[in-house]
């Protein structure tokens, strides 16, 4: 029906970045007369737009309303946990996964098993906890074995801002590198920007002039998530700083810049490669090795 075609293609637009359209989308269907099938993917498609969008309210929202259409998806229930991560009521989101991980540990799903394993690593990384990176190893090791790259990929950027956390760029800088490389192989546009976004912070240690041209493509591109970037806000703030680091000269030519997000992406992950090379001897005896 044309119900299920649209609430197909809206999940489709969010995992490729086209956040609008898979707004739009799920709406369509929510304001029609669908079927109970197409409802409960229109939410989950609306619940993710939202969060890329930055409205943790309606995510919530919408991913509880998915789930009280089909109680067994453990893994909107589990999403719906993590928008009380990121609003800050941690204490809940924990005790809403405390309460899902039996049923889903009993249902033999293993990606169902890795994507609760991801929240909950990503949930304890919000809380600053140490036991985040056991949650993510897991969530990998089970993405993997179930052949979910996607869980393989947002599982694996978590940890690498728990590498970069703990100070140890070398690392940090290969896994983001082979995480942009794993990013342009699927076209997931959305955790590619997010990606790309958090790598920045290590590129501008030794290449300020590409970190905010990152910083600035993203703000211009409708797939990357909405940041705040008010001239108040932390974002605003680090661009501001950015900018007065490399000059007015070099701020002018990143404003003037026009580039391929695929191009860029690719341009970031060379960069890394040669930061990489330049630290050889370090990244030699200086290795993490949790994800495969």
């Amino acid at each position: 029906s044309a119900s299920r075609a649209a609430a197909i293609q809206a999940l489709a637009c969010w995992r490729r970045g086209r956040i609008d359209d898979a707004a739009a989308l799920a709406r369509s269907v929510l304001d029609s007369d669908a079927e109970s099938w197409s409802v409960a993917r229109a939410y989950s498609a609306l619940a993710a737009a939202s969060l890329f969008m930055g409205d943790l309210a309606e995510a919530h929202r919408a991913w509880t309303a998915r789930v009280s259409l089909e109680p067994d998806y453990h893994i909107d229930a589990a999403s719906a946990a993590l928008t009380e991560a990121y609003d800050g009521r941690v204490a809940e989101a924990r005790e809403a996964l405390n309460r899902l991980r039996p049923d889903v540990e009993a249902s033999g799903w293993l990606t169902s098993k890795a994507w609760v394993d991801y929240i909950t690593g990503e949930v304890e990384a919000v809380a600053g906890d140490p036991s985040s990176v056991g949650w993510l190893q897991r969530a990998v090791e089970r993405a993997t074995e179930a052949g979910s790259q996607f869980i393989v990929g947002v599982a694996g950027l978590t940890l690498c801002t728990n590498v970069q956390a703990q100070g140890d760029t070398t690392e940090a800088a290969r896994r983001y590198r082979d995480l942009i490389e794993h990013w342009l192989r699927s076209g997931t546009w959305a955790q590619q920007w997010t990606t790309l976004r958090n790598a920045a912070s290590l590129v501008e240690t030794y290449d300020p002039a590409l970190a905010l041209l990152v910083l600035e493509a993203a703000d211009r591109d409708p797939f990357a998530p909405t940041v705040d970037t008010s001239p108040g806000s932390e974002e605003g703030r680090h661009r501001a700083s950015l900018r007065e680091r490399i000059g007015p000269d070099a701020a002018a030519a990143v404003d003037a810049t026009v580039i391929d997000r695929a191009e860029l992406a690719d341009r970031v992950r060379t960069s890394l490669g040669a930061f990489l090379e330049s630290d050889a001897p370090q990244a030699a005896g200086d290795r993490r090795d949790v994800l495969p």
